[in-house]
């Protein structure tokens, strides 16, 4: 009788990586800057710090999140992690397969964090006053050529704004795109 063959597992589509909550937070943490392991965990205190340490590991084996120093302070080893342009995008092709209750849980992941990054700005504006968030909305007519422009043409935008290093007078600024198709035909 012959061996059965192990069952090959397989690998974790990036939508699964990138849009887990956790990971997600990550992300956003080092978005634009350079982060140390000990500063993303000081930045999720309601996450175990163990699980922050494999949620750090997965993003890199997924050559989402970049090691860009590797330092030994006092004997211990302080990795330095950050989020290069682009390394997170989700293309059509890698979302095709995302079930819509699997969207619904990663738009509510999404809106969990926008929600909370957005309450920490208000507690911080009561206390020192400092302005800087703003949010809209705009309903536009596009045909699907047009969207894809627009698309590319805001993630230009973005990419201009991502080429400031931190530095005097700069503050770090989230920006949530959410782009939601309306009913047809209004």
């Amino acid at each position: 009788m012959a061996a059965r063959q192990p069952k090959e597992e397989k690998a974790p589509a990036k939508a699964d990586i990138v849009l887990h909550p956790i990971r997600f937070r990550i992300l956003m943490i080092a978005s634009g800057r350079h982060v140390s392991a000990q500063q993303i965990i000081s930045a999720l205190p309601d996450v175990p710090e163990s699980s922050t340490y494999r949620h750090i590991a997965r993003l890199v084996e997924a050559g989402i999140l970049l090691m860009v120093e590797e330092v030994t302070p006092r004997g211990t080893v302080e990795k330095t992690y950050t989020l290069p342009d682009q390394a997170a995008d989700l293309s059509r092709e890698e979302m095709a397969p995302v079930s819509s209750e699997d969207h619904m849980r990663y738009f509510t992941a999404f809106a969990t964090l926008m929600l909370s990054q957005f309450r920490a700005y208000l507690d911080r504006k009561e206390q020192d006053g400092r302005e800087g968030g703003n949010y809209w909305s705009e309903a536009v007519c596009l045909t699907d050529g047009e969207y894809d422009h627009f698309v590319k043409a805001l993630k230009s935008i973005e990419g201009l704004a991502l080429t400031h290093e931190p530095g005097p007078g700069r503050r770090r600024r989230l920006i949530f795109t959410a782009i939601i198709p309306d009913i047809e035909g209004k």
